[in-house]
């Protein structure tokens, strides 16, 4: 008779023995675990679905204008002379608000100068650098809009230009105070105005707002034109304007605003045939920190590079390079 006892010692003894595998003696007590092992991993999921996500991106600002080139003055520059470049362009693509800076390096033969704005503009003789290169220029920034007389079509959009009289306008991009002058075109007792359009602007028109030294950013936040309202080619408005969303600045007749309160005024539209509206939308930042806050979907601004030669400027070359980096 065999007893239990027996027959559990011989099974052990079994499992101790080896077996060959691949010329190598292998437990078959490990042969076995292995395999219960594997059997055990196979019944179970190692993922119910894999979802790949994949990204191709694009900068959120684009900066263009003159392959981002321009000449001061014509080669030479005259000193005692100032000079304004082309037109560039700076938008925002993103569908949130971006801020940016403007920083600025200027060099000659000597070295190398690095400025930083302040309300947009670089004395370059209070600049340190490698030996002051660039004493003798100021270099500044302005943001630029052109205005039109318009085919005015109350309830209709959009209201093309006709430009029966025509402004070009340059503006104060960051600072404190803001500054906005008509530089061509000036019309006698006309004013430059900013208008903040209502959600329903036909049938509950808003007032125009005067424009002044301590005037708040703009767009104002609870203007149409941030993001109700679209003027890029194929937007709500049915313009073709660079910048989609922004402030409107307008040049009206001085008698078609009627009891103004705190700079904001009733309009006479009677007299819409002669107001020279915005042909394009503008973005101002108050602030001292030389950060500017584009619009989302299409907000920027259009600017030029003012430069200003003292008379007696030592003759050399002189480079200026502007970075517009995020902030």
């Amino acid at each position: 008779m065999k007893f239990k006892g027996e027959k559990k010692m011989k099974i052990i003894e079994k499992l101790k023995s080896k077996t060959n595998i691949a010329g190598k003696q292998i437990s078959v007590f490990m042969v076995m675990f292995v395999l219960m092992a594997s059997i055990g991993t196979a019944a179970l999921l190692s993922s119910y679905g894999t979802i790949t996500g994949e990204a191709n991106v694009t900068q959120a600002v684009d900066v263009t204008g003159g392959d981002l080139e321009y000449t001061i003055g014509n080669s030479p520059a005259q000193a005692g002379n100032t000079y304004t470049s082309d037109v560039f362009s700076v938008k925002n693509n993103a569908n949130n608000p971006v801020t940016i800076t403007l920083d600025t390096k200027c060099n000659n033969s000597i070295g190398q100068d690095d400025g930083t704005q302040q309300t947009m503009s670089v004395n370059w003789s209070t600049v340190g650098g490698s030996g002051k290169a660039c004493d003798g220029i100021v270099t500044s920034y302005f943001g630029t809009v052109n205005l039109s007389t318009k085919d005015v079509d109350f309830g209709n959009t959009p209201w093309t230009q006709n430009y029966v009289a025509k402004a070009t306008v340059m503006y104060t991009l960051v600072g404190n105070t803001f500054t906005a002058t008509v530089t061509e075109g000036v019309i006698a007792d006309y004013e430059l105005i900013y208008y903040k359009d209502n959600s329903d602007r036909f049938n509950s028109p808003a007032q125009a707002i005067q424009i002044t030294a301590d005037i708040g950013s703009l767009p104002y936040s609870d203007d149409g034109n941030v993001d109700e309202f679209g003027y890029c080619a194929g937007g709500s408005e049915g313009e073709d304007y660079t910048h989609c969303h922004g402030g409107k600045m307008w040049y009206v007749p001085s008698n078609a605003l009627d009891n103004c309160t705190s700079n904001a005024c009733d309009i006479d539209w009677t007299q819409a045939d002669d107001f020279l509206f915005e042909t394009d939308l503008i973005t101002y930042t108050k602030g001292t920190d030389n950060k500017i806050t584009l619009p989302a979907n299409g907000g920027g601004f259009d600017f030029v590079v003012e430069n200003a030669l003292d008379p007696a400027m030592k003759p050399d070359t002189y480079t200026l390079t502007t970075d517009v980096s995020p902030a």
